[in-house]
């Protein structure tokens, strides 16, 4: 859209612009809210560029949430200046969102004070308001954005006096003036905070999330009992059932939808491609109904892979399993198309098509590997495992040249990721293997350990760069020479170049259990999500405490030397974070917490059992 400010002059010089925006004028705005905030507000200045443009704008559905919003501008002396009402929509009359105007300070007096309060209305009635009180910055333009978000239909009520609602929840209505951004025309809103938690009447999960190029994100999970979401009560299987969901920037529900069947469902992962496809992974045990078709495991529990786009509209959906077990634990989209599953199974695997993996070596569990076309169509697989009881592929990534990335555990017996045959003694071993394109072995790297050490996260980043992370007792060697755990367990990262070469590691705990489940990188950094009990230490400097159980997201420096920003976001209860994404300033985490989940200003609570939550931030600056 091509943006346009529409502007009036007032003692000769332009003071205020109604709908920049927007793709109309409307004559009642212009009339009404211009004349009002001339008359009251922009005498003629001595500093012209000293302005505050307030920006309104909503995530809410017209006119079924609200219909129009409620102006009322306050001033120096605390009198109100002038109070208007309009409705939103296309019609002549009315304003198309998002729209704004100006405030320039009396005299050019830029320590004047001013409170802004927008109210949310529908049918005359007023629903809620977010108000700030705030002021000007001497010779600077100023954006205030006054967002109307659906959470505060039912959470202003909460807010305490002085406070207000956002998107963010409660939050103080004071706004320093000189944390507000400055404005350019056409320019979109900061980077909104938010906590979004699912409220099952038993408990619900989201295993991972994924952005897409717009900012909207998806989560895959699980819940029991039931809970309502968008009006729709939506009531789980006899144990659990799978979840999936799409949220606005701005945390609002975009589309939900759960996978109802006759025992278990869960959802396990969720990717989204280079063009917006969003593809979900999961397992189920019985039956499942994914939009039109039923999935049917038979006599074991099957896996399947449905691919929607951001609509939620079903573009594909395919199963495959055996007479015993299989269960997909993650999934990727790679930038030619592709999608890759991996997970564990104990008998031969039959994907649609009738193709068919070997027998498995072991009764128990074996890892495996399945690349698919982007219709759904199998084009390649692999199966590892020897004779021990824990091997699991756990994690899936692309490179930017659609190779394949993949982390698990070994135990016992002759296994080959691919470069021929290698005996494993008993102790669990983790694994790191990439693929190229037809799934031949580029390279791989075991790492044992006397106790326990397993990778739950891969990720590839700049120059196809490798980070992996995950949990170690006792010691492991990722490459770099043996490294040793100061608690319990400690949280693993290791760093890799494109052809295996080792580049960094570090161990991060102190004297309780950390663990890291989740790794992306950043143009600046490396993100960790995971939890931890207790105190979290990075080289012997202190980084958070947890009473018990807490979520962490952590950044760490490229080459793992220091670590410039760490949050713990649990409170009372325990929590832990299990998914991460970023795209431009964003980061979102997915988990589960009990109780109490707190981030800065943002909160959410439960009633004593584990909920889903999303986290949506923007992480604080580094600098070299």
């Amino acid at each position: 859209m091509v943006r346009s400010r529409f502007s009036f002059g007032f003692c000769g010089t332009t003071s205020f612009a109604m709908n920049r925006f927007g793709s109309s004028v409307f004559s009642v705005l212009k009339r009404q809210l211009l004349l009002m905030f001339c008359a009251t507000w922009l005498s003629c200045s001595a500093d012209p560029l000293t302005e505050l443009v307030v920006v309104i704008n909503s995530d809410m559905e017209t006119p079924d949430e609200f219909d129009g919003f409620r102006v009322a501008v306050t001033d120096h002396e605390g009198a109100l200046s002038t109070e208007r009402y309009y409705f939103v929509g296309k019609e002549p009359g009315k304003v198309v969102l998002p729209a704004d105007f100006g405030l320039v300070p009396k005299g050019g007096d830029a320590s004047r004070k001013v409170a802004v309060e927008v109210w949310a209305t529908l049918a005359g009635a007023d629903l809620f308001s977010n108000r700030a009180l705030t002021g000007f910055v001497k010779g600077k333009v100023l954006r205030l954005d006054m967002f109307l978000a659906s959470r505060c239909l039912t959470e202003a009520k909460a807010c305490k006096p002085n406070e207000t609602c956002r998107v963010e929840g409660c939050v103080p209505e004071e706004i320093d003036p000189g944390s507000l951004p400055e404005y350019t025309p056409g320019s979109q809103p900061p980077a909104t905070e938010w906590i979004a938690a699912i409220h099952s009447s038993r408990s619900s999960r989201w295993w991972n999330v994924a952005l897409d190029s717009a900012g909207n994100s998806y989560a895959a999970g699980m819940f029991a009992g039931e809970f309502k979401a968008q009006g729709v009560t939506h009531t789980a299987s006899s144990l659990y059932s799978a979840m999936i969901a799409s949220y606005s920037p701005t945390g609002k529900m975009r589309w939900f939808k759960a996978l109802g069947g006759n025992t278990l469902s869960w959802a396990s992962s969720v990717e989204v491609g280079a063009d917006d496809r969003v593809c979900v992974v999961g397992w189920f045990d019985g039956s499942v109904q994914i939009e039109s078709k039923t999935l049917d495991s038979g006599s074991g529990q099957d896996s399947f892979v449905a691919c929607y786009d951001q609509k939620g509209d079903l573009l594909w959906v395919t199963s495959f399993g055996s007479h015993k077990n299989v269960q997909a634990k993650d999934i990727a989209v790679a930038p030619n198309g592709d999608v890759a599953v991996v997970g564990v199974y104990n008998a031969p695997i039959v994907f649609e098509g009738g193709v068919t993996t070997p027998t498995s070596v072991n009764t128990t569990d074996d890892g495996f590997m399945a690349r698919f076309d982007s219709s759904g169509k199998i084009k390649s697989y692999r199966v590892l495992g020897g004779t021990g009881e824990a091997d699991v592929v756990w994690n899936v990534a692309f490179d930017s040249q659609s190779n394949l990335l993949m982390v698990g555990t070994l135990t016992k017996g002759d296994v080959d990721l691919g470069g021929g045959v290698e005996t494993f003694s008993g102790k669990i071993t983790t694994f790191l293997a990439k693929y190229d394109v037809d799934s031949a072995l580029l390279w791989s790297h075991a790492f044992p350990s006397a106790s326990f050490a397993v990778l739950y996260g891969v990720t590839a980043g700049p120059n196809d760069r490798v980070a992996v992370t995950g949990r170690v007792e006792g010691s492991v060697d990722w490459g770099g020479g043996p490294l040793s755990v100061k608690g319990q367990a400690d949280c693993a990262v290791a760093v890799y170049d494109a052809t295996g070469k080792h580049e960094a590691s570090v161990l991060i705990g102190e004297k309780g259990d950390a663990k890291g489940d989740d790794i992306r990188f950043t143009s600046d950094a490396i993100l960790i999500v995971g939890a931890h009990s207790g105190p979290l230490s990075f080289r012997g400097s202190s980084l958070l405490e947890a009473s018990d159980q807490n979520a962490f997201v952590l950044a760490l420096s490229p080459d793992l030397s220091s670590v410039p920003w760490a949050f713990s976001l649990g409170a009372e209860g325990e929590d832990q974070a299990l998914g991460l994404d970023t795209r431009g300033k964003y980061v979102l985490v997915a988990g589960e917490f009990k109780n109490s989940l707190k981030y800065k200003q943002l909160s959410a609570t439960s009633q004593d059992v584990g909920q889903a939550f999303l986290l949506q931030f923007l992480p604080p600056p580094i600098t070299n």
